[in-house]
């Protein structure tokens, strides 16, 4: 693995607008950045004006970062018992979808959604809402479904849950998914040496397929493995062995996807360490 090719980078803030967040993520580092389109915390979504698309392409140019991975809202659940969260995730997600495609951005990583029927419902309405979506919607978008730890009755916390939902979805040209390895960790998946590491990468080929992987969120875990407890911590800090990162960040089949830090922080140096860590973690 190069250090040069490396594809590394971190959530970064749109706060003092969305071009920002690409000049502030050259500044630590990024060779890659991930980003909320908008409020992650509202349904409300105004689209991306002329202006706000030129500062945007600009920065790409400026920084050379063009590898840049949006991250739906939370409030979007797809699996929703309530009709009025279904139609707004609906709406929300298009909207999204479009965005992304007007900015160039390529992955768009949603969380799988979660529901008060079996985990089989679930996946099944899911499938079906994604469905009501890329049917209609044009963009040249991938959606890249993230594994979850398997928190209350979430989906998709295991591979096969993953491909249950792929394989429901019908354009399978712009599905994916982004793995978390706080939230493998969290669900019971172990990866923290060679072996296990093989293990669980020879279980998802098996399964999902690697070339569905789109994504990497490289996070620590604050909670005990097998914990079904999401709670996100620094690379060095958390109770996933160090090995873990420094084997995803040097297997060669890796080195395309983006991958992306969603750590806890209080200012952007905090940041800065950790992205500095696992570079120094490339042999």
């Amino acid at each position: 693995m190069n250090k040069k090719n490396l594809l590394i980078g971190a959530h970064m803030s749109i706060a003092k607008g969305i071009e920002q967040s690409l000049y502030l993520g050259k500044e630590i580092g990024c060779t890659t950045i991930q980003i909320f389109l908008r409020s992650n915390r509202r349904w409300e979504f105004n689209d991306f004006t002329n202006q706000e698309i030129y500062k945007f392409n600009q920065a790409k140019i400026d920084t050379k970062i063009d590898t840049i991975v949006a991250h739906s809202r939370y409030l979007i659940n797809l699996g929703s018992s309530s009709e009025e969260v279904q139609n707004k995730s609906l709406s929300s997600l298009d909207k999204e979808l479009i965005n992304c495609d007007k900015l160039g951005i390529k992955y768009l990583v949603l969380h799988p959604g979660a529901g008060n029927e079996n985990i089989e419902k679930c996946i099944n309405k899911v499938a079906q809402n994604i469905n009501k979506i890329l049917n209609n919607n044009h963009s040249r978008v991938t959606i890249a479904l993230e594994n979850t730890a398997g928190q209350g009755s979430y989906i998709g916390s295991t591979f096969e849950q993953l491909y249950m939902l792929l394989s429901l979805i019908e354009d399978k040209n712009r599905i994916g998914i982004c793995f978390d390895t706080c939230h493998a960790w969290a669900s019971g998946y172990n990866f923290t040496d060679k072996e296990s590491y093989s293990q669980m990468w020879h279980e998802f080929d098996s399964i999902i397929g690697l070339d569905k992987l789109k994504v990497i969120h490289l996070n620590n875990s604050k909670t005990d493995i097998s914990s079904h407890i999401d709670r996100h911590e620094e690379i060095d800090k958390g109770k996933i062995a160090l090995e873990a990162f420094k084997l995803i960040i040097n297997d060669k089949r890796l080195e395309s996807i983006p991958k992306i830090l969603e750590i806890p922080y209080n200012n952007y140096q905090e940041l800065k360490r950790n992205l500095d860590l696992i570079k120094e973690l490339v042999d």
